[in-house]
């Protein structure tokens, strides 16, 4: 019998051999059924680790020497450093772009490249995970942008 089913007969069960007031039936019941979906609602099942899954490969080496475990978080902390400093300047360069537009809107150029540039800048943050990092509005304005560059045969300025 599945787990289900028991928890169900269990508060059927519950229900029937002791009267109480509707509320408390009902809050029983409530209770019964959680506990039941509560391995439903965890990924274990529905997604078991197999063959297929990605470990984490962590050398022996680095289990037994602090030092080499050290030098990997500092790698991987150098890392994610220059993608900050890449994100920078791209958001320097979009903000520079976007104001040479501001002055000048019939250059179709300039609006090309920055979109170009505002869609790189908006996929580095994404894969950065640092769109915690921007105000909401920034982040719908590079979003605007970005999809007229994420949109294929976009016709080049003359």
């Amino acid at each position: 019998m599945k787990p289900i089913v028991s928890y169900l007969a269990i508060g059927f069960f519950y229900e029937v051999h002791f009267k109480e007031d509707q509320m408390t039936k009902k809050l029983s019941l409530l209770l019964v059924t959680l506990v039941a979906l509560t391995q439903t609602l965890f990924a274990d099942e529905l997604r078991p680790i197999t063959a297929d899954t990605p470990r984490f490969n962590q050398s022996i080496e680095s289990e037994a020497n602090p030092l080499a475990q050290l030098d990997h978080v500092i790698k991987a902390s150098e890392e994610l450093s220059q993608q900050q400093k890449q994100l920078k300047e791209l958001l320097t360069e979009y903000v520079r772009m976007q104001n040479e537009y501001i002055h000048n809107q019939q250059d179709r150029e300039m609006l090309f490249r920055l979109v170009k540039v505002a869609y790189k800048a908006q996929t580095l943050i994404e894969e950065t995970h640092l769109s915690h990092a921007f105000p909401p509005e920034f982040l719908k304005e590079l979003s605007l942008f970005s999809q007229v560059g994420a949109k294929r045969g976009l016709p080049r300025p003359s």
